[in-house]
């Protein structure tokens, strides 16, 4: 069995032309030139906030999964989103809700839940919120599973400078990732941390693409072979259409003589096809 995850698209927060073009060249033609894809899951934080109807945003968010579930129902590929923060989610994945309907290779998976997938027992982990983790989650901890998805945070990160575009929620649970180690047969895989890490076989899978500053390094999807009695993991690297770039103000001077008129003029031209950031490191007259 083949599975490709894929996790924290945050549609709404960066420009709707490009994300779609990342959703689409790293997802969807990826899996329509594949036949050997047997599930596909998306990790949570689909969404990055509460979106119009009419916005490009969301146009462009629906049609990708529409056509999207529409392909994974041809190749009987089975779609899995996984609900995520409830402040970048939103209950928005309900506007995917009618597909359930005529598709039966795609769910939305709101609440803690398992379900086997020829033989293999899958267990789903969306951000939910109790105040007894322990006892909401005891029949996992007690009988364990083949393979685990979910959303939320583990004891071994947690969001400081390095995860500017993440705050975290007081009563979120935050898992024991040694407890998880031997939980499931084949690993756990995560959405929420943003940069692809992992602890032992807790896995986060990061985002699709590089949405600040401060979580700039190579974005993948994972793709995980389950082979008899262990898994193969594989991270393939997207292909990310936004640029990041530093720009140092002693640099720029030395570059232009020290033409204050230039180095705006240089700056200020870098910001129309890229994220800059400004490093005052020189006093400037």
């Amino acid at each position: 069995m083949k599975i490709l995850v894929f996790s924290d698209v945050h549609a709404g927060l960066m420009n709707p032309e490009q994300t779609y073009h990342i959703l689409k060249v790293n997802i969807y033609d990826r899996v329509k030139e594949r036949n050997d894809i047997d599930v596909l899951i998306c990790d949570g934080d689909f969404f990055h906030t509460k979106l119009s109807l009419n916005s490009k945003s969301a146009t462009l968010s629906i049609f990708f999964i529409q056509s999207l579930a529409q392909l994974c129902y041809e190749k009987n590929i089975m779609f899995r989103m996984i609900k995520g923060t409830k402040s970048h989610d939103f209950n928005q994945l309900t506007a995917f809700k009618s597909l359930e309907t005529d598709n039966p290779t795609f769910k939305i998976v709101e609440t803690f839940s398992n379900e086997m997938i020829n033989g293999i027992k899958f267990t789903y982990i969306p951000e939910e919120y109790m105040e007894d983790a322990d006892e909401y989650y005891k029949s996992l901890y007690e009988e364990g599973s083949d393979i685990i998805f979910g959303h939320g945070m583990f004891d071994f990160q947690s969001f400081g400078l390095e995860q500017e575009s993440e705050r975290p929620i007081s009563n979120a649970p935050v898992f024991d990732s040694k407890k998880f180690q031997t939980l499931s047969k084949y690993g756990t895989y995560f959405g929420h941390i943003h940069k692809p890490c992992n602890n032992g076989r807790v896995h986060y899978v990061g985002s699709l693409y590089t949405n600040n500053f401060g979580e700039i390094c190579p974005k993948s999807i994972m793709e995980i072979c389950l082979d008899g009695e262990r898994e193969n993991i594989l991270r393939i690297p997207t292909i990310d259409d936004f640029e990041y770039q530093d720009l140092k103000v002693s640099t720029l001077l030395q570059a232009y003589n020290n033409d204050i008129e230039k180095v705006s003029k240089f700056i200020e031209n870098a910001c129309t096809s890229k994220f800059v950031r400004v490093v005052i490191d020189t006093d400037v007259d």
